[in-house]
C-alpha cells in the first residue's frame, strides 16, 4: 500500500478542463478518467489512494483566457 507517513491514503488531484470533468459522458461521475484512475489504483493498492476530480469546463492553462487556472 502506498500511503504517506501518517497512514492516510495518498491524495491525487486531477486538474483539467472539460475532458477531465467528463463533459459529454452519459455517466460522467463513473466514466471520467479520474474515476477510472481511482478504480485502477484501488485494484492495485486497496485503500492506498484517494482520487478527486477538479476538472472545470472552460478552464485552460493560459493566463490570458477567460477561465485560467
Amino acid at each position: 500500500m502506498n500511503q504517506s507517513s501518517g497512514g492516510s491514503p495518498m491524495r491525487v488531484a486531477c486538474i483539467g478542463g472539460s475532458i477531465t470533468f467528463g463533459l459529454g459522458l452519459p455517466r460522467r461521475r463513473e466514466q471520467c478518467y479520474p474515476a477510472r484512475l481511482g478504480e485502477l489504483l484501488e485494484e492495485a493498492h486497496p485503500g492506498g489512494y484517494q482520487v478527486r476530480n477538479f476538472g472545470y469546463c472552460g478552464a485552460t492553462a493560459g493566463q490570458h483566457s477567460n477561465e485560467p487556472y
